[in-house]
């Protein structure tokens, strides 16, 4: 169920942002999406029904992850003009919206209810001087897994607030060999 919603959320979301490129495409009935990989699948049935109704094609451009953020910002510092939206990932919406990369998001929302789509926290993180940039659809650190095992083992409290909380419990017995590579060390 929670599944279903946050898709669908997302499709939303996407069909507001092409809709947002829309005055470009109708100068040439196309769009070009720029997307992680890892949304490609979630997003085609939202991308066609915008085509369907619109008769707009959208080319999606797929990328990993770190070829998305380097392809952004390749083609940002070249004002390029081959791309009308993006798939944006919150963190980096301050610095995506100082450099008039995104537009303000908050008009295609208006009137709805943010916190019963999303929770507090990504909408704070998707908004930039008082403005909500990007729908709140890729945020880092959604999701915090732990293995119960290895902090028992380390002495640890299982993780029940925020970051900042579960770091000051953090004991420095914890053998750090144990995480793994690429992951944060809270």
């Amino acid at each position: 169920m929670l599944r279903h919603r946050l898709l669908k959320a997302a499709g939303a979301a996407v069909a507001l942002i092409l809709a947002s490129a829309g005055s470009h495409a109708q100068e040439q009935d196309k769009l070009t999406l720029l997307v992680g990989i890892w949304a490609v699948d979630p997003l085609t049935p939202w991308v066609e029904q915008f085509t369907e109704e619109t008769g707009i094609d959208v080319e999606i451009q797929s990328f990993p992850f770190r070829d998305l953020l380097q392809t952004i910002e390749v083609r940002a510092s070249a004002q390029a003009d081959d791309v009308d939206a993006i798939f944006v990932d919150a963190p980096l919406v301050p610095s995506y919206a100082v450099r008039g990369l995104i537009a303000p998001m908050a008009p295609y929302f208006e009137g709805e209810d943010l916190t019963a789509i999303w929770a507090d926290a990504t909408i704070d993180a998707a908004s930039w001087d008082g403005a909500l940039w990007a729908p709140p659809l890729n945020n880092s650190s959604q999701v915090l897994y732990y293995n119960r095992d290895l902090l028992s083992a380390a002495g640890v409290d299982e993780p029940s607030a925020s970051p900042s909380r579960i770091r000051a419990r953090r004991s420095p017995e914890i053998d750090r060999s144990t995480i793994w590579p690429g992951h944060s060390r809270l």
